[in-house]
């Protein structure tokens, strides 16, 4: 059986107590009109019993009270209505109430120790550490940030302004080198040492800054850099036919029968499975 939210068990509450309160309500509207029949048996029973001497003063002074106490009873009456009309207009805000506060019980807030701060100091005395953290070298993070910075969608006229771009641009580099849990902005936010929404935000507008200048900034490789790329490829594999694998695509994970005997281990994937992957290389 699904758990009721919070939300729901408030509401219930609230239609519980409007459902008390109407019985209430009847129940004592119920009594009222049993009390207004007991003067009228009195009056019957006192006029059997007295003589017909005493019978008219009896009946007036019987009927004195009967008016007297249907006037207080009816004035009982009309306030008990008010109190029970109030009683139902303040349930009914109640439960609006319910149903439009976005948040019904605020937690604490949660301790952070943001990293981020320590960025100032890897640029300078860690470089290695800086690039593990955003995946560029500090000059690269430095021209990054010269070229969006001045893009409008870093600026608002709100009272509460945005993050610096340069932060915004590390933030977004950050998730970008990441993959799975650590991409999450739940993660990101006890890095930065601020909200999931704020994380969300930030890594939206680098996006579109970055886009904006896409045929500024990328463009294919020049014949220096491929030369430099194969050379890589070839030292890291060990394997001259992979030599001008240098753009490749990912693609569909074939699953081996057994471990293969040459390199056996370096088909083992991360889902524990021996496989090949068929890639796109030019």
């Amino acid at each position: 059986m699904p758990r009721s939210s919070m939300r729901q068990q408030l509401l219930g509450q609230v239609k519980q107590a409007r459902r008390s309160a109407r019985l209430l309500h009847f129940q004592l509207m119920l009594a009222d009109l049993v009390d207004l029949s007991d003067p009228m048996a009195t009056l019957n029973e006192s006029s059997d019993s007295e003589s017909s001497s005493n019978s008219s003063v009896s009946d007036v002074s019987s009927l004195a009270s009967s008016q007297s106490n249907t006037s207080s009873s009816t004035t009982a009456s009309e306030l008990m209505d008010r109190l029970f009309n109030h009683w139902e207009q303040h349930l009914q805000a109640t439960a609006e109430e319910i149903q439009l506060t976005r948040v019904l019980q605020r937690l604490p807030p949660v301790p952070r120790a943001p990293q981020i701060q320590l960025l100032d100091d890897h640029r300078i005395n860690r470089p290695h550490l800086f690039r593990k953290a955003v995946r560029v070298n500090p000059s690269t993070f430095d021209k990054l940030v010269e070229l969006i910075e001045d893009h409008p969608i870093f600026h608002n006229n709100s009272n509460y302004p945005q993050l610096a771009p340069a932060t915004q641009l590390a933030i977004f580099l950050n998730r970008a080198g990441h993959y799975r849990n650590r991409a999450g902005p739940d993660d990101l936010a006890d890095w930065v040492g601020k909200s999931m929404g704020t994380i969300e935000n930030c890594t939206n507008r680098v996006m579109v800054a970055i886009l904006d200048h896409h045929d500024e900034v990328f463009g294919p490789p020049t014949e220096e850099d491929v030369e430099k790329a194969k050379a890589y490829v070839e030292s890291v594999t060990g394997c001259p036919e992979w030599r001008g694998g240098i753009l490749t695509g990912d693609g569909t994970m074939f699953p081996l029968y057994q471990r293969p005997g040459l390199h056996g281990d370096a088909w083992f994937d991360r889902k524990s499975n021996y496989s090949i992957n068929a890639q796109v290389g030019a």
